[in-house]
Order: structure tokens, then sequence, then C-alpha cells
């Protein structure tokens, strides 16, 4: 019996850590296809930015200068020298991959010039945001009404206008304007500005 119940308690924990592992993505050059943003539970944003690299005469070499200056220069105009760090700038086939780690999604919405905006849900009332009136309840695709959708005070909104994959570390709860893939990531749609409602 008490190896039955030593048994039953090693499967779920091991369970509990598989669950946690899940949530803690890192980027990693050889598995990204496209241009991806994970917002990190500590606010924080890693983000891969995919670029056909497939001629005789490109160089990885003045591509990382390049890049090294333009993230010196904003770091210096906002008087930080992490807020933006570069993380790698590696070949994928014939991309490509420059990750990068910025201090928080305005950081990184300010350097790549797109619309982007993350808080608590409890923080909506002051803010003056545009939000959708329906969104679609991520575990079975059924639509509801915005108050519906921003009941719990605990989970975080995210709107971004911008052509990527979004991965969250956490659990995606609703969404609108956007392709769920999985339940911590969505793709973006051309057109306005996509918004899940998530919990971390």
């Amino acid at each position: 019996m008490k190896k039955f119940v030593l048994c039953t308690i090693l499967a779920f924990t091991l369970i509990l850590l598989a669950g946690c592992k899940r949530k803690d993505i890192k980027l990693k050059t050889e598995d990204v296809g496209v241009n991806t943003v994970v917002i990190k539970k500590d606010g924080t944003v890693q983000a891969a930015m995919v670029e056909e690299f497939n001629k005789d005469y490109y160089s990885l070499d003045e591509l990382n200068d390049f890049v090294t200056k333009q993230i010196d220069k904003f770091n210096n105009s906002v008087g930080s020298e992490t807020a933006i760090t570069i993380d790698s700038l590696e070949m994928n086939k014939e991309d490509a991959v420059l990750i990068l780690t910025y201090q928080d999604l305005d950081t990184y919405a300010a350097f790549n010039k797109v619309k982007a905006v993350t808080m608590e849900v409890d923080a909506l009332q002051g803010a003056n945001l545009k939000l959708p009136d329906v969104f679609v309840k991520e575990d079975n695709g059924a639509y509801v009404k915005q108050d519906a959708a921003l009941n719990n005070g605990k989970y975080k909104i995210v709107m971004i206008q911008d052509n990527v994959d979004l991965m969250v570390e956490g659990t995606i709860k609703y969404y609108a304007n956007c392709i769920l893939v999985n339940s911590y990531t969505i793709q973006t749609t051309p057109e306005g500005e996509s918004v899940i409602v998530y919990k971390p």
C-alpha cells in the first residue's frame, strides 16, 4: 500500500513539474521559423526576428555590428544599458534569426515602432483602450461578451498590432482578432489589434 501511495505521489509531482516546464518558454534559433514574441512571467519579453539571409554578399558579422549599434543607441536614449540585450544572432538554414530580450513590452513596442500593451485586467479601468465587444473562449470556441472575458482581476490582457506569433508564459483564456494555435500561443492577424486575456 505504501508503495502504491508513493508511486501515485511521484507520478502527480512529475505531472506538475512537466506542466510548469511547458510554461517556461525560451526561444532557440533552431525552433523559430517566424517572427515570435514571448511575454515572460516576470514581465520581460523575448523576441525572435527571422529574415531571409541567402545571398553570398550577406555578412552575419556586419548584421551583428548594425544590430549592436542600433541597440546601444536605443539603450543610451532611455538611460539603461539593459533595456534591450542580444541573446543570439545565428543562421537557421537560409534565415538569420535574431533573438533579443526586452525589459518589458513597452520597450519592445518602442524599439520596433509597433502598438503593444499589456496590463492586469484590474488596471483597465483607468486605461484608455478600445477593447473588442466579443471574445472567443479558449477551451470551447464559444463567443462571450467583453464583461465575461474581463471578470477576473488576476488575469492579464495583451493588445498587439504586429505580424508575429505571440506566446505567453501562462494560459490563454480568451482572445479576439487572432488565430489560436494552442493554450499559450496565438498568431496575430494583419488587420487591427490582436487581443488576448490570459492567466499568468
